[in-house]
């Protein structure tokens, strides 16, 4: 492409052979894929019971990560309108963040010496914007290239799904990237802090979980390297 014209023609084609792509192929089948992730939580849920919340919270990071997650939207916004919460897809992102966050940090605390003291304040921030909710830097910018640290995002998330599924946490309103900022989801339609108080609960056990399994795999890896 001539030099002259590259600087607004190269958007111009990008978008002529981009957005049909969009519309007509990947589109449709994002759609039909969340629409099976959705009907497969569902079964999980009908069949396992609390047990789902543990696997869901789990597997939500790659959801993300796929963009699949924006299918369960829906579901979750239809169980709120007809039952008045949701206790199926209610916590898994909710849990799922805040173990990316807690990891992050967790690998932000290994990164020792000088030369690293500028990606370790740079992982802190992704770690704390995780635990408000905002997961992306985190995940694709200290955990996907550690799978160390994964493991021990699972382990956090497990604990914590268990411990919702127990007590059976409910979401009372449809909030996009939950976290430590969006307790107010959690609040019933009487204005009654219990289920509040069972994620805050659930948001510490997750927390020291995924921070000392992540740290502890992290570290053992290290040693196995140097070795």
């Amino acid at each position: 492409m001539p030099e002259v014209i590259t600087y607004f023609a190269t958007p111009l084609v990008t978008m002529i052979i981009v957005v049909p792509v969009e519309l007509i192929v990947l589109g449709p089948l994002g759609t039909y894929l969340s629409d099976a992730v959705a009907s497969a939580c569902m079964w999980l849920y009908n069949t396992l019971g609390f047990v789902t919340q543990p696997i869901l919270a789990a597997v939500y990071p790659y959801m993300v990560m796929f963009g699949i997650d924006k299918g369960l939207t829906p579901i979750t916004v239809a169980m709120i309108a007809e039952q008045g919460y949701d206790l199926i897809f209610a916590n898994m992102g909710f849990i799922s963040n805040i173990a990316v966050g807690a990891s992050t940090l967790a690998v932000a605390s290994t990164l020792k010496g000088e030369k690293n003291k500028a990606t370790k304040g740079l992982y802190s921030s992704f770690g704390v914007t995780a635990l408000c909710g905002v997961t992306e830097p985190a995940f694709y910018g200290a955990l996907i290239s550690r799978p160390k640290a994964l493991m021990g995002t699972a382990c956090g998330a497990v604990v914590g799904g268990l411990i919702a599924g127990i007590l059976g946490l409910r979401k009372y309103v449809q909030m996009g990237c939950p976290g430590l900022m969006t307790f107010i989801m959690y609040i019933d339609e009487n204005g009654s802090m219990h289920y509040v108080i069972i994620a805050a609960v659930v948001a510490v056990a997750t927390i020291i979980v995924s921070f000392i399994c992540s740290r502890i795999f992290i570290v053992r890896d290290g040693k196995k390297a140097t070795k």
